[in-house]
């Protein structure tokens, strides 16, 4: 699971910080994205980032055929809540 605590704006664009929990372990994350508004008003966000898997609790390499780093694509869409 991914909790977002803050949205920032960088030079390059917009900065998606967070912790991803995966079992027992966390890992601070900061994952740059790009935001499209839809025409309904929903916010399409698109981001990825590279985390360590030794970070994320996931050291087990059984046959020595795994990286050690994976990549962490996320594309959630914001939309208004009605009351």
């Amino acid at each position: 699971m991914f909790t977002a605590t803050t949205l920032s704006k960088g030079d390059g664009g917009l900065t998606v910080t967070g912790e991803l929990e995966i079992g027992s372990t966390h890992a601070q994350l900061e994952i740059p994205v790009n935001i499209e508004q839809t025409a309904d008003g929903a916010l399409l966000l698109d981001g990825e980032t590279t985390v360590s898997r030794k970070t994320a609790g996931m050291a087990w390499n059984t046959l020595g055929m795994i990286g050690d780093d994976a990549m962490v694509n996320a594309q959630p869409t914001l939309t208004r809540a009605v009351s």
